[in-house]
């Protein structure tokens, strides 16, 4: 609901301000805000990383360094904070979805924050002890404002992609973001691309932002293939890799030639990698339920200070054979990292994710005739990347040739193995605390049954892969076996309800409850 909607009888008075408490107890991109009922101060607590200006404050890039406040009327800031504008107040999230806002309220205070273990601590909260759907919750977005429950009669809400118009008696108006940009042709599109990285680039430094040294990901896929062509070609050099996909094994994802060819340095991990460093990544990955990107804890010291261009969400967004998801995510790419980003002090770049707005439009260039040269067919076919290395004189067979995954389903079967002892011992705790041996045994043979449609589908799924199809021709019966399957595989219901029950289940409520002691006694 926009500005001109605002309930004026609950603005706040004109001296409404931010008092800062700067602490080192919090990570360093870390910030909470705390929002008294009918008062006209607002307390924020931050990290050391956290920027400050006249009624405004950030942590990453502010996109509008010459007018901070500004920020809240950009499309895709690569930051969240807060605004003082003019008599009400704004809290807003990054321009993309991997990453949220978190807020709590009660009768008198409302807590903000871009740390999930921060503001349940501040608000002395928890997350549901029982409750089996956190995986769920966190992995699909289906709004810019979500609700999830709290122990007790409190509830989490989880806002994303959007600005937060704070009432001085607590309630809220949230604002989706928008743009007119024009994606007729690939120039339009791919010089709107470049001209985004170019102002974001200026930004970077400029006024109260800190300075992040530009880093990018490179795998053999489409998507950071042409994230780190487009990247490069602003002076960024060096780029992160995984040298393993998730089933193809060591090696699979080597992209030394591509680097060379590129004038990049590699820096290189295994997959799996992180294992060694057990609870302590593991603690910072799970607070959302799901940790995918797990596998970059690794380069954590490689990551500190830097803004990380990564290719996230050009499956969804770059796809030919793509529905318009727009701002909504299916699955949790990339969506694992905030509070290992708010820690390690780096920002994300997912540039695919730039102009989700006109999703439709991108979508009718990659089908276009003018991309037709780079549509290849089959089911993993993006014209628009493909089209943006091949020129950088790529050769087509060195990318994107079969779909590949490196990110880690971490407590999946065939990768529980790699959770670390101690988190097994917190997360069978918490399992045997809160359900009893009954229900544990009823739950193993329920789960049995699960697996075993699991296998099920995603054998029909690898079937129906495997159905020829030109690029030009997406009808007929064997599309609509894919349609099919791809409308059961992200269907909100059975990833919520139709999912096994594990004790790796409940893993956000066993590292939030870790996390929360790390600031007893913070606000006192």
């Amino acid at each position: 609901m926009g500005a001109d909607r605002w309930d004026m009888t609950h603005q706040f008075g004109k001296n409404v301000r931010f008092e800062f408490i700067l602490s080192d107890r919090l990570p360093i991109m870390a910030w909470l805000a705390c929002v008294r009922r009918q008062s006209e101060r607002i307390n924020v607590w931050h990290g050391s990383h956290v920027s400050r200006g006249d009624g405004v404050f950030w942590e990453g890039i502010n996109p509008t360094p010459r007018e901070p406040a500004a920020v809240i009327r950009h499309h895709f800031p690569l930051s969240s904070g807060g605004v003082i504008d003019g008599n009400q107040l704004v809290f807003f999230t990054p321009g993309h979805v991997l990453e949220r806002l978190f807020c709590i309220r009660d009768s008198e205070s409302l807590w903000v924050s871009n740390s999930l273990p921060l503001v349940l601590a501040a608000s002395g909260s928890e997350l549901s002890k029982r409750y089996v759907a956190y995986p769920a919750e966190f992995e699909l977005i289906t709004s810019h404002d979500r609700c999830f429950p709290l122990q007790g009669t409190k509830e989490l809400r989880v806002f994303y992609n959007c600005n937060i118009r704070v009432h001085d008696d607590l309630q809220y108006e949230v604002e989706p973001r928008v743009t007119n940009y024009n994606f007729s042709t690939y120039q339009n599109y791919v010089g709107s691309l470049q001209k985004f990285i170019e102002e974001m680039l200026t930004a970077n430094g400029k006024g109260e932002n800190r300075s992040y040294l530009p880093l990018s990901t490179l795998s053999r896929g489409y998507d950071s293939t042409a994230i780190t062509v487009l990247a490069r070609k602003f002076g960024v050099s060096e780029a992160l890799s995984i040298k393993e996909a998730r089933i193809y094994g060591p090696n699979s994802e080597n992209v030394t030639d591509t680097a060379d060819f590129l004038g990049i340095k590699l820096q290189s991990i295994n997959r799996l990698d992180y294992a060694k460093y057990g609870f302590e990544a593991e603690k910072l990955f799970f607070v959302t339920a799901l940790a995918d990107e797990i596998c970059f804890y690794p380069f954590v010291n490689s990551l500190r200070g830097r803004l990380l261009f990564v290719g996230v969400h050009g499956d969804s967004i770059w796809d030919r054979n793509a529905h318009p998801v727009g701002t909504w995510r299916r699955d949790n790419a990339g969506a694992s990292m905030q509070e290992f980003r708010i820690r390690t002090g780096f920002v994300l770049f997912p540039l695919a994710f730039f102009g989700w707005q006109h999703h439709a439009d991108i979508i009718r260039l990659s089908r276009s005739d003018e991309m037709r040269p780079w549509a290849v067919g089959g089911t993993y076919d993006r014209p628009i990347p493909r089209r943006i290395a091949e020129e950088a004189k790529l050769a087509r067979t060195s990318f994107g040739t079969k779909k590949m995954a490196v990110t880690v389903t971490a407590g999946a079967r065939g990768e529980g193995a790699n959770l670390s002892l101690e988190l097994q011992r917190k997360l069978e705790e918490h399992w045997v605390d809160n359900y009893s041996r009954a229900m544990r045994v009823t739950l193993g043979v329920m789960n049995r049954a699960l697996y075993s449609a699991q296998d099920l589908f995603y054998s029909l799924q690898n079937s129906a892969a495997d159905i020829p199809q030109q690029a030009e021709n997406h009808s007929g019966s064997s599309q609509f076996v894919r349609n099919a399957l791809t409308s059961i595989k992200y269907s909100h219901f059975r990833r919520k309800y139709v999912r096994p029950i594990l004790p790796v289940t409940f893993a956000a409520q066993v590292t939030n409850n870790m996390l929360i002691h790390e600031y007893a006694g913070l606000l006192d």
